[in-house]
Formats: C-alpha cells, sequence, structure tokens
C-alpha cells in the first residue's frame, strides 16, 4: 500500500505559508524534472512537487484533476 510522505509547514502553519518539508528519504531516488515557464506537469497524488515562490502580482493558475471512488466523493460532498 502507498503512503503518504510526512510532511510539515516550514511556516508552523498552513494558514501562514504554503512550504512544505519533507521527512526522511528512506533510500528513494530523487529525480529532478524541470519546467520552463509555461509548462504543465502531469502527476500522480503521491508525487512531491512543487516550484518556487511565486513573485508576481497575480496567483499562478491551476487546473487539477482527479480521479476518486464515488463513495469519497459522496463523504467529500457531505463535508462541504
Amino acid at each position: 500500500a502507498r503512503k503518504l510522505r510526512q510532511h510539515d509547514p516550514l511556516s508552523g502553519s498552513r494558514d501562514e505559508g504554503r512550504a512544505l518539508e519533507i521527512k526522511g528519504g528512506g533510500g528513494d531516488v530523487l529525480t529532478l524534472a524541470p519546467c520552463k515557464r509555461g509548462s504543465i506537469t502531469v502527476h500522480g497524488e503521491f508525487v512531491v512537487h512543487g516550484s518556487r515562490g511565486n513573485h508576481l502580482d497575480r496567483q499562478r493558475r491551476t487546473y487539477v484533476l482527479t480521479y476518486r471512488p464515488k463513495a469519497v466523493v459522496e463523504a467529500e460532498r457531505k463535508i462541504g
């Protein structure tokens, strides 16, 4: 079974900042995948990913597509 790697906000809480610190590595191989400005990435939810800080005067645009079992979608909708 896949496990989510332990991670914590660098700033103390997710409300204060979005940067995360990833714990441990356990011999995992790190593979960098640099992308030019305007490029996209497609990856699974267990892939550790990120980018440098956004220094523009506008937010970055994202498009997120996920597939989940019907039961999970129904549970998330109940939460709101």
